[in-house]
């Protein structure tokens, strides 16, 4: 990781958060004490596949939102001027 920032807890109870300078936003699940990615490369880019997260780039995301209702993730992709929404 480098420069984690910003973290919400989803309604498992896993941490999502930001690791920001490789453009990629994590989960850690406390239950499993295994990380992993939601959404990005490891590349900072601008490439957006709507339908994969795993193939769309993220570049120096700043800024998470967990919507409580209806448990969407909202992304601030500082670089890319565009906040992404993963619908869960």
């Amino acid at each position: 990781m480098d420069q984690p920032k910003e973290a919400v807890i989803d309604r498992k109870g896993d941490l999502i958060f930001l690791d920001s300078q490789h453009g990629m936003v994590r989960k850690y699940s406390p239950a499993t004490g295994k990380t992993g990615v939601v959404v990005g490369t490891g590349e900072n880019g601008d490439r957006l596949v709507p339908d994969d997260p795993l193939r769309t780039q993220l570049n120096q995301p700043h800024f998470l939102y967990l919507d409580p209702t209806s448990g969407d993730l909202y992304i601030a992709d500082c670089f890319n001027d565009r906040v992404l929404r993963l619908r869960q």
